[in-house]
């Protein structure tokens, strides 16, 4: 019946026939498809490029309910498009599951020689940089045969790697040569959307090493999950036990890599989340006249995390366990210490970077993730008193803002919290563009100042409307969005009943409405709210008042 189908019909048909784009096999359409594409050498060819437009390579077999699907490996993909240059060029979308640096534990890759010869040659190498590669591939490295496939597409548009493990030579070769203009070497025309995510526990992924992606000049998108600053290597280790070894050494410090910038970077959109890379995005930043979006969620954690790793790290190649307690030094104590203390947020260093992207900048959200806290003498940002990231008036095309109250306001404040005073308003900071305003960590102290200011806002609004004014207080604005810190104490703790053996679900609902917006802010406040809200929908404009306990992982606030 297909087959007496016209061609223009089977391609829109062609969804219906692959699995269900979010079901466990949604990524192995050859291992569906096959048996129909075999039906004859038309379906094969109508079909080949949808087939295999979507690449995901998998590090091991997949288990199903009944069977085992064997997705194909990185060899089997490598020589597809190697021997069939209509698979090479279909291919437009690549996934990666995991990314390893080296030759990784029980696997072995050979290659037919004709394989090997076209892939070598395709990376245009000198004679030293031939041996250099023929060593790596002769020695199975993951990274090396990865490097050369991304050659192998020359329609390649979105690439993204999971459990990435940073640090790859022939990765930064690729990368440092097709960034030069003056070396021959060609590929990745087309890629516009990187997405990469760390391994856990992994303290070297640094957000220096993937510069030379924003090179390229396709390239639009640039999304990165867990980027560090290079932070200064540990003291070096003095054990506590009297039997273990005594070792002075330290790692190797670890130094930024620059790299020059041959010509302005094309990226348009960039995405640090949960990230510590205050000190490195500033030197990415002037290089980006095109941004229009950024984002940056910083965890405070991240530093004194990778540093305690690397500590552990040198104290089990001591042979210690680092879980007893073992192989920490009073030094290196104070060293997590003081990496805890100063890895805070301060949003100030981003403005001066920002200015070559003044006129093209459309979104800014600066923010901070939301997690328990573990050890109460932990510092994190919302401990601090706030660094305001300074006068953004002239940045003329910015539409979206979302960010922390203090890091936008200067708001002074007494020992105990309560607001002093606050030294600037909305209007003085912020462009007349502004179209949405997303202000978190509103707590109960500053929101009667934020309120004031609003009415201030809605009162321009109606005089514009009623005796039109020209001058108004953001007149394009169509969105307000408030929301107290997570982590605030409740106004009116909620009072367990005393000798309650469970918790019943009426409980459970009673607890979680005695911590909504509604009954956590101060009364007058909210109805002060609920009177800014009905004057704003009258103009057109949404106001929303979040519950605290509302958090979508690294961002509290949802901006569909």
């Amino acid at each position: 019946m297909l087959d007496r189908l016209p061609d223009t019909v089977l391609l829109q048909i062609w969804g219906y026939l692959i699995p269900h784009p979010h079901g466990p096999c949604s990524h192995h359409q050859a291992h569906h498809l096959a048996p129909f594409l075999r039906v004859c050498r038309r379906f094969y060819t109508l079909f080949l490029r949808q087939l295999h437009r979507e690449v995901r390579l998998h590090s091991g077999a997949i288990p199903m309910v009944g069977k085992t699907i064997y997705p194909p490996s990185m060899m089997e993909i490598i020589e597809n498009t190697c021997r069939n240059a209509d698979i090479a060029a279909a291919t437009q979308v690549l996934t990666v599951e995991s990314w390893f640096v080296g030759q990784p534990r029980g696997m072995a890759f050979t290659a037919d020689p004709v394989i090997l010869e076209t892939l070598l040659q395709s990376a245009q190498l000198s004679p030293d940089q031939e041996s250099w590669w023929r060593e790596a591939l002769d020695a199975s490295y993951y990274d090396a045969w990865l490097a050369l496939l991304l050659l192998r597409l020359p329609n390649l548009r979105k690439l993204e790697i999971k459990n990435m493990a940073p640090g790859s030579p022939y990765l930064q070769s690729i990368l440092t040569r097709l960034a030069d203009p003056n070396d021959p070497l060609t590929g990745l025309s087309q890629l516009s959307e990187l997405t990469i995510t760390p391994p856990m526990f992994n303290h070297e992924f640094f957000l220096s090493d993937f510069v030379p992606f924003t090179q390229l000049p396709s390239m639009r998108k640039f999304h990165i999950v867990g980027a560090l600053d290079h932070y200064p290597p540990p003291p070096a280790g003095v054990w506590e036990d009297n039997d273990a070894p005594r070792d002075n050494s330290s790692p190797p410090p670890t130094t930024p890599r620059t790299h020059p910038f041959n010509s302005p970077s094309n990226l348009t959109r960039i995405t640090l989340r949960a990230s510590s890379a205050i000190t490195t995005l500033p030197t990415l930043l002037p290089h980006l006249p095109h941004l229009q979006s950024l984002t940056y969620n910083h965890h405070d954690p991240a530093l004194h995390k990778a540093a305690l790793e690397s500590i552990r790290d040198c104290a089990k190649a001591a042979g210690l366990n680092p879980s007893m307690g073992l192989g920490i030094s009073a030094a290196q104590a104070r060293y997590l210490e003081n990496i805890s203390n100063t890895n805070t947020l301060n949003p100030s260093v981003l403005l001066p970077a920002l200015t070559a992207a003044r006129s093209s900048l459309q979104s800014l959200f600066i923010s901070t993730t939301h997690v328990i806290r573990q050890n109460p003498r932990e510092i994190r940002t919302q401990d601090l008193p706030g660094i305001p990231i300074g006068d953004l008036r002239d940045f003329q095309s910015l539409r979206i803002l979302r960010m922390r109250v203090e890091n936008l306001l200067p708001v002074e404040r007494h020992e105990d919290r309560t607001v002093k005073t606050t030294q600037s308003t909305l209007w003085e900071v912020l462009p007349p563009s502004l179209e949405a305003l997303y202000l978190e960590e509103c707590d109960r102290a500053i929101l009667p100042e934020i309120v004031d200011q609003l009415r201030q806002v809605v009162q321009s609004r109606e005089q514009e409307r009623d005796k039109h004014q020209q001058s108004t207080l953001f007149p394009v604005l169509k969105t307000v969005v408030l929301q107290q810190p997570n982590d605030e104490p409740d106004r009116v703790p909620f009072q367990f009943p005393r000798n309650m053996r469970s918790i019943s679900r009426k409980k459970m609902e009673e607890m979680g409405r005695n911590r909504m917006a509604e009954n956590d802010i101060q009364p007058e406040v909210w109805m002060e709210l609920m009177g800014l809200k009905e004057r704003f929908a009258v103009l057109g404009v949404e106001l929303r008042v979040v519950d605290k306990m509302r958090d979508d992982r690294e961002f509290p606030l949802r901006l569909e």
